[in-house]
């Protein structure tokens, strides 16, 4: 492609000029960025402007590729893992690895990680503190109430805060209930909708997140993950 592309004279405008450096730059990443990167673009998400920077572990590299260099994740449902448990982060890792948890997306790249790689990517996104992910357009006030008071408080049908279980600070080190806030709205979205997914498949553990799930109404999802979108962790 590079190639043809100085055969031809092609890319000669400073836009071209730096799209060109960006291409090249991309072939010189590890594998596993490079796959994060086509899975994104084949789910229609947002790919990132920059490329991870040279200092930061070559094993964090493969998640920054997709959540950022900070680990904000961004507006188009990559969650927020910056700031998280190293535990959580690692816990959830080797469950994609191990295929305990399913994820088109996860499961390919994480399967390519060893432990220590695994290890050392936690450490590093546990220790850092983004801002939260810019929203093309902010939630509506009335949203963001509503789901603050679901958050604190529950809802209908007996549902608990979320809060009860998921603690508002970025690095509690319960690995089945990780921190929430500051998450992107459409990722609390998509992720809720896939414990209703699961809850409709049949029986599930009283008390976990499948049960949860299952009593929220649409306009409570939306409510909260506005919320949580805007809130960031204490």
């Amino acid at each position: 492609m590079l190639a043809r592309v100085r055969a031809t004279g092609m890319m000669s405008s400073p836009s071209s000029q730096r799209l060109q450096g960006l291409v090249s730059r991309a072939y010189r990443l590890p594998g596993g960025v490079l796959l994060c990167l086509l899975c994104l673009a084949a789910q229609g998400a947002t790919l990132p402007t920059t490329l991870p920077a040279a200092s930061m572990p070559e094993a964090a590299h493969v998640c920054a590729a997709c959540h950022g260099a900070l680990g904000a994740g961004n507006a188009s449902g990559v969650p927020r893992i910056g700031g998280m448990s190293a535990d959580y982060l690692a816990h959830a890792l080797s469950a994609f690895k191990a295929g305990r948890r399913r994820s088109k997306t996860m499961q390919p790249i994480a399967r390519t990680l060893s432990d220590a790689d695994i290890d050392t990517l936690a450490r590093y996104f546990a220790a850092q503190d983004p801002p939260l992910a810019p929203s093309p357009q902010p939630p509506s006030p009335d949203w963001v109430a509503a789901g603050k008071a679901l958050a604190f408080r529950g809802g209908n049908k007996s549902t608990p805060a979320c809060f009860e279980c998921h603690g508002m600070n970025a690095r509690d080190d319960d690995q089945r209930a990780p921190r929430i806030t500051g998450e992107p709205a459409i990722y609390v979205v998509n992720r809720l909708h896939a414990f209703q997914a699961r809850a409709r498949l049949g029986t599930f553990k009283p008390g976990s997140m499948t049960e949860v799930a299952s009593k929220l109404t649409d306009t409570e999802i939306r409510n909260v993950a506005a919320y949580l979108s805007v809130t960031p962790p204490d």
